[in-house]
């Protein structure tokens, strides 16, 4: 009995001693990871010009939601750039004239193709000038009316690329080009429409919406009505230029001497699937005037133009 009391007692003490020991030892951290490692495992930082976009990522948490610095987990992750009109696909969206006008400025120090959508919003014309090389400008209209105030909306300078979609221009007034003045330069039309825009005076008053100086154009899909040039080219001036008109259409635009709708002065015109009704001319060619220049026309249809 006294030999069982004593091995009891052994192996108390024994346990105990164990417990002891097990209770002192200091549980050895994970070396992998140091402050914060294991909250914050990937850190991309841009520079301050482009606003610092910072991206957090969280491991190993049931929420899986970012963290934003000084705000919640479930905010975004993201610092806006400074241009918050930057859409996601390259696409720069405006609401007003004047960010239109600021986003082509902008544009022009890009040195890449730029495309500029129109949102709803109001767009009233002060003049815009597009003269950089070595880069094609989109601007698309979305739909949306520039209305001139009696002013040119688009120079287009030497050398320079300008494309102009789904856009209406409306009430543009400059000798040499109403609403477009295109100084060799390139310029591409589509899905667009010129309505009631002038070119007026004494001196180049030619193309009554755009004039082609020695440019290329090409217009397609557009249409052209009641646009007025008291000398030539009551829509469009073709001054020894190239231009090119498909699946268009040509409505009452009147010129002072040739050309109610277009006037091709020793350039090379090529018309496509295209449609003239009512244009007017006080000397030559109430739809097309061609003078010394070269004229192909194919498909298109021609009424009460005088």
């Amino acid at each position: 009995m006294i030999k069982i009391e004593k091995t009891l007692l052994f192996i108390i003490v024994l346990l105990l001693f164990v417990g002891v020991a097990s209770a002192t030892e200091t549980p050895q951290e994970d070396q992998s990871y140091t402050n914060d490692d294991t909250v914050v495992s990937d850190i991309s930082t841009v520079s301050q010009d482009n606003k610092e976009t910072i991206k957090f990522e969280e491991k190993n948490l049931m929420d899986d939601n970012p963290i934003k610095i000084g705000e919640s987990k479930t905010q975004s992750i993201e610092k806006k750039t400074k241009d918050s009109n930057l859409k996601q696909d390259g696409i720069i969206e405006v609401h007003n004239y004047t960010e239109l006008k600021n986003a082509v400025n902008n544009a022009s120090s890009t040195g890449v193709d730029t495309t500029i959508r129109l949102l709803q919003g109001s767009y009233n014309n002060t003049g815009i000038t597009w003269n950089t090389g070595g880069m094609v400008l989109t601007i698309d209209g979305n739909g949306q009316t520039i209305n001139g105030h009696q002013q040119r909306v688009f120079n287009i300078g030497s050398g320079a690329s300008l494309v102009l979609k789904n856009i209406i221009i409306t009430n543009a007034t400059s000798s040499g080009g109403g609403a477009i003045h295109n100084h060799r330069g390139t310029l591409t039309v589509s899905n667009s429409t010129f309505n009631n825009n002038q070119a007026p005076g004494e001196i180049n008053a030619e193309g009554g919406a755009i004039d082609n100086f020695q440019g290329t154009l090409t217009v397609s899909n557009s249409t052209f009505n009641n646009n007025q040039a008291t000398e030539a080219g009551g829509a469009i001036d073709n001054f020894q230029g190239t231009l090119t008109v498909s699946n268009s259409t040509f409505n009452n635009n009147q010129a002072g001497i040739d050309g109610g709708a277009i006037d091709n002065f020793q350039g090379t015109l090529t018309v496509s699937n295209s449609t003239f009704n009512n244009n007017h001319a006080t000397s030559d060619g109430g739809a097309i005037n061609n003078f010394q220049g070269t004229l192909t026309v194919s498909n298109s249809t021609f009424n009460n133009n005088q």
